[in-house]
Parts: C-alpha cells; structure tokens; sequence
C-alpha cells in the first residue's frame, strides 16, 4: 500500500460483513499483542485503552488513537474512489456492511510513523469478519483473500516501516 502525504489525520479502516463492536479488553489484548507490553483499562502515565459509552482511545506511548465504528457501509470520499478500483475490488468492496477505524489523532508530523502505528494494532484486530482494508487518505484497498494473508502481510508492511518507540 503506497502512502500519500494529505492533510487529514492517518486511518485504516476494517471493512466488515457484519457489525463488530472491540470492547475495552479486545482493544487491550490487540494492543500488548501488538507491542508485548502491558496495556491498562484506565487512564495513567502508561499505556492503557480506556471506553466510554462509544469512544474508544488508546494510548500507546506517545502515539493517542481512537477507534470509531458504524453498523453502516462506510461512506466519506469513498464513492468516489470506489469508482478508481478494479471491478475485482469492487465486487468485495460491496460486501461490507459495517466498518472500524483506527485513526491516529493529533497526526501529520511523520506519515510513516503514524501509519506504522496504526498497522500495528490494526493487524492484531482482523478477523474473518474482515472484507478489507481501506486508507481513506490514499485509496489504497487490500481486499481479504480468504485467508487474511494479504490483509495481514500489507498491516505488516506498513507496521515495519518504523520503530513506534512504545515501550513499558
């Protein structure tokens, strides 16, 4: 997946067959999986995933995420750059019927980084509920292949990229 430099904050999005709601401790395993270092359920100097009601933040290191979700096919530019992907795309595109992001607030300093960061978790939340993922600021799609191969091994691509600096 080729990054763009933009002015809206870094997200992936999961495309979904089905609504998926990530509660707090989801979230918080997806995270030390993510980074093998201890995530906790409150806010602190650490690193913890908090929830109330429908937000959901991490905070890894310096990195703050929040994971916002609709049991709705996803919408924004994404008609328009439905359009630009190959007719193979759009037939799994379709299939989505509700989406989770994972987006990097307070973004736009270091692209790589932040992309880095977001693939990291993102990897650690797919599951065969999963048609895609999407890169709003670019476009890119990667469909799910079957097997989460290609949607994993393209989250690990960008994850490697960059050292993310979180640590205990």
């Amino acid at each position: 997946m080729e990054l763009e430099q933009h002015d809206d904050f870094p997200s992936i999005v999961l495309l979904l067959r089905k609504p998926q709601a990530y509660d707090q401790e989801e979230l918080r395993l997806a995270a030390q999986r993510a980074w093998g270092v201890p995530f906790e359920t409150k806010t602190g100097e650490g690193n913890f995933v908090i929830k109330s009601g429908h937000l959901s933040l991490m905070k890894a290191g310096r990195h703050l995420l929040s994971f916002p979700s609709a049991a709705q096919r996803y919408s924004g530019d994404a008609r328009k750059k439905l359009k630009q992907l190959p007719r193979s795309q759009r037939h799994v595109w379709v299939q989505h019927r509700a989406w989770v992001a994972v987006d990097y607030l307070k973004g736009g300093k270091d692209r790589p980084l932040e992309y880095g960061v977001l693939a990291r978790i993102a990897v650690e939340m797919l599951t065969d509920n999963c048609v895609g993922v999407f890169l709003p600021e670019s476009g890119a799609f990667v469909p799910n292949d079957g097997t989460l191969g290609s949607l994993d091994g393209a989250l690990r691509q960008l994850a490697a990229d960059r050292d993310t600096g979180i640590d205990s």
